[in-house]
């Protein structure tokens, strides 16, 4: 585990703990905030979103395509892939503030398969 920071995610004011081992979007996921996405893997830019506050993020591999070198200077991210390294605060550019406050926080769980 990595150090924690905190992102605020504006205009909505909600704010979760990122750990430095994870990317925004699963943080905000397993602390049941549903935030826009698609594919998960910076393919799509449907979690395109923009830094307001903070420089210090670290990405995991994606599509330049989604993400051009040009938006990524002018303060745009994409959640799936970002990972925060100082406290963050980032606007939402497409969201439905009702669905962001309707998660569930993940939970890890135990099954065992009793018949195939």
């Amino acid at each position: 585990m990595g150090n924690k920071h905190i992102v605020r995610f504006e205009p909505v004011g909600i704010e979760i703990e990122v750990d430095e081992d994870q990317n925004i979007l699963r943080a905000a996921a397993e602390q049941g905030v549903q935030l826009m996405h698609g594919c998960k893997e910076g393919q799509c830019a449907a979690c395109k979103s923009f830094v307001l506050e903070g420089e210090d993020i670290d990405y995991d591999s994606y599509s330049t395509f989604a993400l051009p070198d040009y938006e990524k200077e002018e303060g745009q991210t994409l959640l799936c892939r970002a990972h925060a390294y100082e406290d963050l605060v980032i606007e939402l550019l497409n969201y439905d503030e009702e669905i962001i406050r309707s998660g569930l926080p993940l939970k890890k769980g135990v099954a065992e398969v009793v018949s195939n």
